[in-house]
């Protein structure tokens, strides 16, 4: 074997043998010459000595013990399926049919999805908006004590960092949470990267979560759809767990996707905090450059929601455009087409920009001119900043619950029959089951004309008509 690495194993298994199993394209890249451009030759299955996923022994088990160190965890499971399976999963698996979830409103879609599935109620806190930006602020320590006082949940979901990087407190959150005798699960998808290095904020696995998702592939050099659900206490049940991980992640997982994951894991254990010195260098350099631009406006570390001032990583650049002549779309198109820039994503009043390790002093350098450049073409403007709503009354609705499109104006009042998202991001404007307030009908049609991509549960919004419940199949909860 080359190393002691996955792909040392595969090369090791797959050298010289006739593969008379699964997968069918059987690493023959003389006949299907695209696969060699795709790694189809290191794409094997669960044959002797490759181990298995769902019930390691040798070289994954390994694998997912670097991981575990990696995250100062007691356990680490490894998800293809994406942060998507290890949130259905950890609800699985914390919450169970029928159990009760606390779940803060800037939330990605797979934890309404989880709740639905369960049949769990859900309740969702609020979170502040910061009134210059839009942009959602972490969870306030008074609005969860305020919710726990009144009723009991058999856990809190909270996700933290958000997309643009704010952070909650979970130290905090911790304590209130535990003290209510509740498990704390943390969709940290977007700070894979924290607990990697001191100049990120703190992970939420060293802060005391209890159950952590981190999505590995976003902010970290590994590929698409991997994942990582890392235990960091004795309150979750870990067989639990383990049987929750094998019902929602494929029992046939990429060993490609598996083997870059453990390849990073590797480099991250031999580099260590040198690993994000050059992205670190980088982003110093890009934000003093930027600091001076009259019309996009760059947000520092912080986050300013309800007269709390939020941490906010910086890694996640996002570009305020509230004050310019063209909204976040139109800064995304133009650093696009013009500068061969590709933004993470844009909304009505901004654009994200994604750095990580895989950056350095150049790219930076060149995003950062492409911002003054543009910015100097940019004549000043002044947008209405639209904010997420705030979760209205939530009710129960058979699985099997007629449903009808309505416009969205005419939808308010009624109870929403499938989720609705501006994607990306995906954090949940209205969940199933919830009346439809005016200030949500507000904000998803605000959005809409200014060009966001409106979603539901069973696809994109034909000609923006949301689905409503029937008639009397609303249940009060």
């Amino acid at each position: 074997m080359d190393d002691n690495s996955l792909i040392g194993r595969i090369k090791e298994l797959t050298d010289g043998a006739l593969p008379m199993h699964m997968p069918g394209h059987k690493r023959n890249t003389r006949a299907f010459p695209w696969l060699r451009e795709l790694g189809g030759e290191l794409d094997i299955t669960e044959i002797a000595g490759a181990d298995d996923l769902h019930a390691p022994s040798g070289v994954l088990s390994r694998t997912l013990e670097r991981a575990a160190r990696l995250y100062g965890a007691k356990r680490a499971f490894l998800s293809v399926n994406g942060g998507t399976g290890a949130v259905l999963a950890a609800f699985y698996a914390c919450v169970g049919r029928g159990g009760s979830v606390l779940i803060g409103r800037g939330c990605h879609r797979s934890a309404a999805g989880a709740a639905e599935l369960l049949g769990a109620r859900a309740d969702y806190l609020p979170q502040p908006s910061d009134p210059e930006t839009g942009l959602l602020g972490g969870v306030l320590p008074e609005e969860l004590k305020k919710a726990l006082s009144k009723r009991n949940y058999d856990a809190v979901f909270l996700t933290s960092p958000t997309y643009e990087g704010v952070t909650t407190d979970i130290r905090e959150a911790a304590r209130i949470v535990h003290s209510n005798g509740s498990i704390l699960i943390v969709d940290e998808s977007h700070g894979a990267h924290f607990a990697l290095s001191s100049a990120f904020p703190e992970s939420a696995g060293r802060a005391g979560a209890d159950v952590v998702i981190c999505g590995l592939h976003k902010t970290l050099p590994v590929l698409t759809q991997t994942a990582l659900l890392t235990v960091h206490t004795d309150r979750p049940d870990l067989t639990g767990i383990a049987r929750a991980m094998s019902l929602f992640v494929s029992s046939s997982p990429s060993y490609i996707l598996m083997a870059a994951a453990d390849k990073f894991f590797l480099a991250a254990e031999d580099m260590g905090e040198d690993l994000f010195r050059p992205l670190l260098a980088g982003l110093d350099a890009f934000y003093r450059e930027t600091a001076d631009t009259k019309r996009l406006k760059v947000l520092g570390d912080s986050l300013t929601a309800s007269g709390v001032n939020f941490k906010r990583d910086t890694s996640k650049i996002y570009i305020d455009c509230s004050s310019c002549s063209l909204n976040g779309y139109g800064v995304s198109e133009l650093l696009r087409d013009k500068f061969g820039i590709e933004a993470e994503y844009a909304s009505p009043c901004g654009v994200l920009m994604l750095a990580s390790a895989g950056d350095d002093a150049l790219s930076l350098a060149r995003l950062a001119n492409a911002v003054k450049e543009a910015d100097r073409g940019l004549s000043a403007g002044r947008r209405r900043v639209l904010a997420l709503p705030d979760p209205a009354e939530i009710f129960s609705l058979p699985q099997d619950t007629p449903e009808a499109w309505e416009e969205i104006s005419a939808a308010v009042g009624k109870i929403c029959a499938e989720s609705v998202y501006l994607y990306p991001p995906g954090v949940p404007v209205l969940v199933r089951g919830e009346r439809v307030t005016e200030q949500a009908a507000d904000y998803l049609s605000e959005a809409a004309k200014a060009g966001a991509f409106l979603v539901s549960d069973s696809g994109a919004i034909p000609e923006g008509r949301i689905a409503v419940a029937a008639a009397g199949d609303a249940l009060a909860r």
